[in-house]
């Protein structure tokens, strides 16, 4: 029970990483420039932005690096979670955006499952 608790949370560490970088490290252009889609709402919004991405997945993965000391696999895993996760938050984003919920305001259950379900698609 307890290597299982220990490998669930090596696994999903750079996730939540990933997840909170852009908060700390974020900000500047966003990553959609500004561009609307045909229901004339942003790709991702205003708080998406490239320097988040790019902060999401390089924190995520060196905490999958440091994680490797105790599972090898987490290299290489490190990087593929975390881009799973700021994927998953984008596609979170993209599905507020088109439900016309404002950049910022929450939407409970996708905000707190997105990134999660990123990570563990591309992590596995």
């Amino acid at each position: 029970m307890v290597g299982l608790l220990t490998s669930a949370l090596l696994f999903i560490g750079p996730s939540y990483v990933a997840n909170a970088a852009p908060l700390l490290f974020g900000g500047g252009p966003s990553l959609d420039g500004g561009r609307k889609l045909s229901d004339g709402q942003p790709i991702f919004g205003s708080h998406k932005t490239i320097r988040g991405v790019f902060a999401g997945i390089v924190a995520g993965t060196i905490v999958g690096w440091g994680e490797a000391l105790v599972d090898p696999r987490l290299v290489v895993g490190g990087f593929m979670i975390s881009l799973g996760a700021v994927l998953g938050d984008l596609l979170g984003a993209f599905i507020k955006r088109r439900l016309r919920v404002e950049p910022g305001r929450a939407f409970p259950v996708l905000d707190q499952l997105d990134f999660i379900v990123g990570g563990l698609v591309l992590g596995y």
